[in-house]
């Protein structure tokens, strides 16, 4: 990994911690209900529209994707009391 290679303590440690939160969130969204064999139909359509050059197709299937993504983490939070307003 780049970063480990930079040598660069604060770096790593940045990336390290950044990793951990999108891990629990990630883990989190993929834990709700469907939402697990959504992302792979999702991401089969991607790398589809990837492998047969469709770049603007791979733009819009990737902005779909984070966009139900978020809507799944949001709702899953909403409805969680692990995920508390402040």
């Amino acid at each position: 990994m780049l970063y480990w290679a930079s040598r660069n303590e604060r770096l790593a440690d940045i990336v390290h911690n950044l990793r951990e939160q999108t891990y629990r969130f990630r883990s989190f969204s993929m834990n709700q209900p469907g939402r697990l064999r959504k992302t792979w139909e999702e991401h089969r359509q991607l790398v589809e529209a990837i492998a047969t050059h469709n770049a603007p197709q791979a733009r819009k299937l990737a902005r779909v994707h984070m966009e139900h993504s978020e809507q799944t983490l949001l709702q899953g939070m909403e409805e969680s009391p692990e995920f508390t307003k402040a």
